[in-house]
């Protein structure tokens, strides 16, 4: 009992102390009107299949959309890059890259997201005057350290950019994250994501979608079981459930193919008016994995489809 103390005391300090920095960035006017949404839609069609429950994931280059902690996992360098059909016409791209170094882990991120044919109108009329574009993108560097055996820190800064027309906002941002491994089975992470200035379109500015995330994981050689608290700083908070079962597939005296696996991903977010289960599965080959994410949302909206490639080099 002394020594499981000993290991869970870490991990709630490192909560409960993120947990401090983000009713403090959150505390300023209470809930608040946000801009830059698309930052809370995270990469990788993984993530997306387990209801985004990646804060303890170690062998994935888009955790870093998620905790820079899990930088620091001792896997080679990763590639990864996404593609997202999101409702309404809507569409991201992302790029990942992580490369480990001993205690360090180093991380670069790109997200673009992209609206087309929005149409223009300065009041009701049969047809718009013309239409136009919105581009939001995300360029992000990541880094993090393995202060001991069970724990691991991390750090992100990010570089906002948006444009509607012919307008364009700037900002910064950054992530703070923390990864603690209490056993072989389970671990513990916690995050402030996005958090920075507000960003101003001409005379109107709007705060960043800052959160604290706070969840655990249960792993064993077959299967993984995650759950996350979401705490937004303009909503009430969220709980997301997710998990994957996976299993190798025999390749026999293959000479081409050495390794084969499938795995199968489902996740569930509770509290939010427009979206809940997810689903998806990936496929392994040798040093290349593709995946794929499956998200209905409600009110007519439409559905997400998000496929992903991922690339381990040697």
């Amino acid at each position: 009992m002394i020594k499981m103390c000993r290991r869970v005391i870490p991990a709630l300090i490192l909560a409960v102390s993120l947990a401090a920095g983000g009713s403090t960035a959150f505390a300023e006017g209470g809930y608040a009107e946000t801009g830059a949404k698309f930052l809370t839609i995270g990469g990788g069609a993984r993530a997306l299949g387990m209801a985004e429950t990646y804060l303890t994931e170690q062998s994935d280059p888009f955790l870093l959309f998620y905790n820079p902690a899990g930088l620091t996992g001792g896997q080679p360098t990763r590639i990864g890059m996404a593609h997202n059909e999101h409702f309404q016409s809507a569409r991201g791209e992302y790029v990942a890259l992580s490369i480990p170094h001993g205690k360090f882990g180093y991380g670069l991120g790109l997200q673009v997201f992209t609206v087309d044919n929005l149409e223009r109108r300065t009041g009701p009329t049969a047809e718009p005057l013309s239409t136009f574009d919105a581009i939001d993108a995300l360029i992000q560097g990541s880094a993090g350290y393995q202060v001991s055996e069970d724990l691991r820190l991390g750090i992100t800064l990010k570089t906002v950019i948006q444009k509607i027309d012919s307008e364009v906002a700037n900002g910064i941002a950054f992530d703070l994250g923390g990864l603690y491994r209490v056993n072989e089975q389970i671990k513990l992470g916690a995050t402030l994501n996005h958090l920075g200035p507000k960003m101003k379109y001409d005379a109107e500015s709007y705060k960043l979608p800052s959160q604290f995330r706070l969840g655990g994981a249960y792993t064993t050689p077959v299967w993984t079981a995650r759950v996350e608290l979401v705490s937004p700083n303009n909503e009430s908070a969220k709980v997301h459930f997710g998990g994957e079962y996976g299993f190798d597939i025999p390749t026999g005296n293959s000479g081409k193919i050495q390794s084969a696996s499938l795995v199968a991903r489902a996740g569930y977010a509770a509290g939010y008016d427009t979206r809940s289960w997810s689903a998806g599965f990936g496929i392994g080959v040798n040093r290349f994995e593709f995946d794929y994410a499956f998200v209905p949302y409600d009110d007519d909206l439409g559905d997400t489809h998000r496929f992903g490639l991922l690339i381990f080099l040697q």
